[in-house]
């Protein structure tokens, strides 16, 4: 069975040529006389300043590919006719703009060409799922830190407590992150395998639904990143941006309620106080400002090639009562030219420290851990054009990722274990109990053929090969004396490839996206032959390989209106995370040791997703479009766990879990005119399964709470959930003048506004005769207005501009943890006195940010 299916692999590789490029769009249309409405052939179509064009066919039909995502200026030739431009042309990542012009015959000596500027379209015909297209310019105007803040605000996507992403009622981690064609994920846990700078992206793509054949290894969603390349001639843009200016409600003595100052020497009395840290000032990082630097540089370089570099140094103290984020990050791309083809070498590097908050060691804070998270990629692209209808995109890159978490200055054997003070609340000496050092490399190789075969054909197909290298050491220590400890440590090369076959038709009347695509994955480990008695020994895991089908339709009714249809199976193979978790309890001597114990078992299988959705598209005039789209979800096989008492008691992984999730997604859009541009997305949903995560199981079990046996709402289920997004734009010349200086003038002003009814939770109650469901009761609803204001000051050559940023304006108080008695965040029903136990009641990161405000500075040249 291991050789069968490894021949298809191969059968199938050898077959599907090379695929998963994502990083190009076409432009498609027919050429007709303006009086006649006859097709005209052999007319020159071409993108002024690239070397991408193409002529029109008897039937006045023609097609530019492998076009990068941006604005363009197109230019239609043909003797006898009056040329044409068409300005302001987008083109987006595996969208066809469709573009039917007329020409009108003219002289032959004259020159004069006619100038037209291209709309952005409110509605795309050949969309069949839905979709989110976002710009650099719209991200760089938006209140946001990064792009994570910019998917976060997308319809149908939602927040946990905890501030991880949720796509339509997935579990966290069920993305794929790509830039550039490239995977950039962390391949333990599938997190976002490095951040890369606003200034570097071109365009983000956000599919929240069902997806084409072309991505896979995810069940809930992809992010998808093009990044920016060097000009023809020099640019750069500079920014600061400052630290929190306002002071933190929580970073002081006395914030929410007196502090505990609990006694650390019960002789003399003597009590830890509470003194808000300055990170930078402790750390001393390299350049210690406090803010951070952004920056980009690009350009030409001899030979028609170009660079393209962007980076960001940041230092901040947390609005906690303590915590920092030191964060580096850079990106540079190389671009060489090769007559029609292209050569693209790439370098994204993050790397990043940060301590989070707890609430224990409030009083100890240098005692907790820190995380030091590095990332490196190195990327290179070859794009090789056939010829005007075919193309080729090759990708290799090498991702290398390290998470380490320590307690500073501390190897993991000199930890000491925590104590805690009299009232078992805060900590007053030693320190964390973990040390994790965490390492993946990540060799990655994909390609992409596309063939278009006449005007309604769009073949594609593709592979990719992912070689992995996984080294976990991970310490938790679990008393003072030297054999107390727990210990998960292994090496593991697993690896995993794709293959799929696509094609998009397109008609007038009809648009069909249909594929198929296979996923092989070995993850070269040995587990229980039964997980229900470790006697029987253990057994290699076979190399798994999936079939999964993706269909999608879109049918324009009018050039207003336009429906679509999707559906679509996806698999994705468990988190190696949970997969080779304790791998050390496969030997029963191991098991016989623990008193309750979780066990690896690499012997699962992938999960499964069956997504559903149908939409529709309407423009509301020529300014304003409304989307509604309607989806059903089924998840099957997810990983949870199972618990086992025979000679051993333990929980182990296996594919236990299910869910389903449903809802609808409304979006209503204005384009920008009359200075303004705003977009409204609502989502209703319900998710609902019996575990949220794939450990809760056992956590119940080793708690000592009972078991989800039926359909529950998820901790992460959000019913309702609103993100408003307003742009205000004032041009040079414009508003009133006062002592003759026009303060409205270049001036932007942009909010982001989002809503969200209240996360799960289960309620108590003092009276044991009431019993609740798990997750019957809600939190009050969350909200937070975003601002950015900024104006633009012309200076000879270059660009000023100052801005403020304020996120949650009114300073709302978002609960992101209640107590269970009450509903109430820092209340839970009981009569104290004053004083007694309300300082460890009162821990800040159970709501949400106060209001922040910064200021910053931008110049470009």
């Amino acid at each position: 069975m291991k050789l069968f299916r490894l021949s298809c692999l191969l059968l199938l590789l050898a077959l599907g040529g090379t695929a998963f490029g994502s990083t190009r769009g076409k432009i498609a249309g027919v050429i007709r006389e303006k009086y006649t409405a006859q097709p005209i052939p052999d007319v020159n179509v071409y993108l002024k300043d690239t070397d991408l064009g193409a002529t029109t066919d008897r039937d006045g039909f023609f097609v530019l590919l492998n076009v990068e995502p941006g604005k363009y200026t197109l230019v239609v030739e043909h003797l006898g006719y009056t040329t044409l431009q068409v300005e302001n042309l987008r083109v987006a990542v595996n969208l066809t703009t469709e573009l039917n012009l007329e020409l009108e015959q003219a002289a032959i000596e004259s020159r004069e060409a006619v100038t037209i500027t291209a709309e952005r379209p409110l509605i795309r015909p050949d969309v069949t799922s839905r979709l989110a297209v976002i710009d650099g310019e719209q991200i760089n105007a938006l209140p946001v830190e990064n792009f994570i803040d910019v998917v976060a605000s997308q319809a149908g996507i939602t927040t946990d407590a905890q501030g991880n992403l949720h796509f339509r009622g997935g579990r966290v981690n069920e993305v794929a992150y790509l830039v550039d064609g490239q995977r950039v994920e962390d391949p333990i846990d599938k997190s976002v395998g490095g951040l890369i700078d606003n200034y570097a992206i071109r365009e983000l793509q956000v599919l929240s639904g069902t997806f084409n054949a072309e991505y896979g290894s995810a069940m809930s969603g992809i992010v998808n990143i093009v990044t920016n390349d060097g000009s023809d001639r020099f640019s750069a843009k500079f920014q600061y941006r400052s630290a929190m200016l306002n002071d933190s409600p929580y970073r002081k003595t006395n914030a929410l309620v007196p502090d505990a100052n609990p006694i650390y020497d019960k002789q003399t009395g003597a009590r830890l106080t509470y003194q808000a840290p300055d990170a930078i000032e402790t750390l001393e990082p390299a350049l210690p400002i406090e803010g951070s630097l952004r920056g980009t540089f690009s350009g030409p370089l001899p030979g028609a090639a170009n660079f393209f570099v962007s980076g960001e140094y940041g230092n901040e103290n947390s609005w906690l009562p303590y915590g920092y984020n030191f964060l580096r990050s850079g990106f540079g791309k190389l671009s060489f030219p090769i007559a029609s083809h292209k050569l693209s070498l790439s370098l994204q590097y993050t790397g990043q420290e940060y301590q989070p908050y707890d609430h224990r060691f409030k009083y100890l804070p240098d005692n907790q851990g820190h995380w030091e998270n590095e990332s490196i990629r190195y990327g290179l692209q070859y794009n090789h054009v056939f010829s005007p209808r075919s193309y080729l995109v090759l990708n290799a890159s090498l991702l290398d990722v390290r998470s380490l978490y320590r307690v500073d200055g501390l190897d993991y054997t000199q930890y000491v274990f925590p104590e805690l003070d009299e009232n078992q609340e805060f900590v007053y000496s030693g320190n964390s109990r973990s040390y994790s050092d965490i390492k993946s490399l990540s060799y990655n190789f994909k390609g992409d053929w596309l063939y278009q075969l006449g005007a309604s054909h769009e073949f594609k197909s593709g592979f990719e090969v992912n070689l992995y290298d996984l080294e976990v050491f991970d310490y938790t220590n679990e008393g003072n004396n030297a054999d107390e400890f727990f210990l998960n440590e292994y090496q593991k090369k697993p690896v995993n490839a794709s293959i799929y076959f696509q094609d998009k038709i397109e008609y007038s009347t009809l648009i069909i996206n249909a594929g198929l695509r296979g996923d092989y994955v070995d993850v070269k480990a040995e587990g229980y032959q039964n997980i229900e008695n470790p006697q029987e020994g253990l057994v290699s895991s076979d190399p798994e390989f999936k079939i999964s089908p993706r269909l999608g339709l879109a049918y324009p009714i009018s050039e207003n209106t336009v429906l679509h249809f999707s559906y679509g199976q996806f698999f994705q193979f468990p988190n190696f995370q949970d997969i080779y978790r304790n791998l050390q309890f496969l030997n029963v001597d191991e098991l016989a040791k623990a008193r309750l114990a979780l066990v690896a078992n690499p012997n699962v299988k992938s999960q499964k997703t069956i997504a559903y959705e149908f939409g529709v598209s309407q423009k509301l005039g020529t300014r304003y479009a409304l989307n509604v789209t309607a989806y059903s979800r089924d998840m099957t096989d997810l990983l949870g766990t199972v618990y086992v008492e025979t000679l051993y008691r333990y929980a182990i992984f296996t594919n236990n879990d299910f869910a389903r999730i449903q809802g609808i997604d409304v979006s209503l859009e204005k384009r920008m005119s009359d200075f303004w541009a705003a977009r409204l997305d609502y989502t209703y949903s319900v998710a609902r399964g019996n575990e949220a995560t794939p450990t809760e199981e056992a956590l119940n079990i080793f708690e000592g709470r009972e078991k989800s046996v039926k359909e529950l709402y998820l901790d992460f289920d959000r019913t309702h959930d609103v993100a408003l997004n307003f742009l205000l734009q004032f041009p040079r010349g414009f508003g009133f003048s006062l002592f003759g200086v026009r303060p409205l003038q270049q001036l932007n002003f942009s909010v982001l506004a989002q809503f969200s009814s209240g996360l799960p939770y289960t309620p108590i109650s003092d009276d044991r005769t009431k019993t609740f469901e798990k997750n019957s009761a809600r939190m009050p609803w969350t909200n937070s207005v975003d601002i950015r204001l900024e104006k633009f000051f012309p200076v000879s050559r270059a660009s000023l501009s100052v801005f403020l940023e304020v996120t949650n304006l009114f300073d709302r108080l978002n609960p992101l943890i209640v107590q269970p008695r009450t509903g109430k965040v820092w209340n839970d029903g009981k009569s104290r006195l004053f004083g007694s136990g309300q300082d460890f009641m009162h821990d800040p990161s159970d709501v949400g940010p106060p209001r922040i405000v910064k200021l910053g500075l931008t110049m470009g040249m």
